[in-house]
């Protein structure tokens, strides 16, 4: 991790523009893989020892709209995959499996520090759509649990631009506040989940963003700049008309 961070410092220290540009699309990114295998000696020889897995994938990317070099406003969107079992090798031993599926707003504040080096706030908020399995091999059916809620969040972020129009962020962690509501397919039982985070510190998160389109940045022009180009351009005009006219005399007079 510390040498991927050191890498993209190294890179962004040489790109040659901002890639933050007033009326460009941003289109940015995350994805997250995380396995996991753990085996529990039971400490009896001969016996086979309970091997439990975890899997995490996620993915989250955003699309938005650069008003100008510090506003932007766009829409998250997210799909993330939870599998979890605590004995793989065991036919009997039941699976969990969740999916959740996000969308929503967000603004971000963004703050040029150089042409290389930036930092962001970005303030989200979403929809929650999620379900859970339990697949059981004993039981006729399985468990389900539908759960819908509401996800709203602050993470503070550095970027680092690595090209005209590329950047890579980073953060590490945020405050959240989660709030959802369960129901399961087999006592239609209700639980309502309300949870405040402060992870600021405590996580690590790396992704890509690209800035397309924008407007170009136009040359400093000083009031009254273009009458005063007319004018040197009359002037111009008068002075070859009186060198003209000097050559014509000295033509008669010879």
């Amino acid at each position: 991790m510390k040498k991927l961070i050191l890498l993209a410092l190294t890179v962004g220290s040489i790109a040659t523009a901002q890639a933050q540009k007033a009326g460009s699309i941003l289109v940015y990114g995350d994805v997250g893989i995380k396995s996991k295998s753990t085996t529990n000696d039971d400490g009896i020889v001969g016996t086979n020892n309970p091997e439990a897995i975890d899997l995490k994938l996620r993915f989250t990317p955003g699309v938005g709209y650069q008003f100008n070099d510090w506003w932007t406003v766009g829409m998250n969107f997210g799909v993330s995959y939870h599998k979890t079992n605590e004995d793989k090798d065991n036919p009997s031993s039941p699976e969990y499996r969740e999916r959740t599926l996000l969308v929503g707003p967000f603004i971000r504040m963004t703050m040029p520090l150089s042409r290389t080096f930036f930092v962001f706030h970005q303030f989200n908020i979403a929809y929650l759509d999620g379900k859970r399995t339990e697949d059981n091999p004993t039981p006729v059916s399985d468990r389900v649990w539908d759960s819908q809620g509401f996800l709203a969040n602050i993470v503070p972020a550095i970027g680092v631009n690595v090209s005209k129009c590329i950047a890579l962020n980073f953060s590490v962690g945020g405050l959240q506040y989660l709030r959802t509501k369960e129901t399961n397919n087999f006592d239609a039982s209700e639980t309502t989940r309300s949870n405040f985070g402060f992870t600021l510190g405590r996580q690590v998160n790396i992704g890509v963003s690209a800035n397309l389109g924008g407007k170009r940045h136009v040359g400093h022009r000083e009031p009254g700049m273009e009458h005063r180009r007319h004018m040197d351009m009359d002037n111009d005009d008068d002075m070859e008309i009186k060198v003209k006219k000097k050559k014509v005399k000295i033509e008669e007079e010879d």
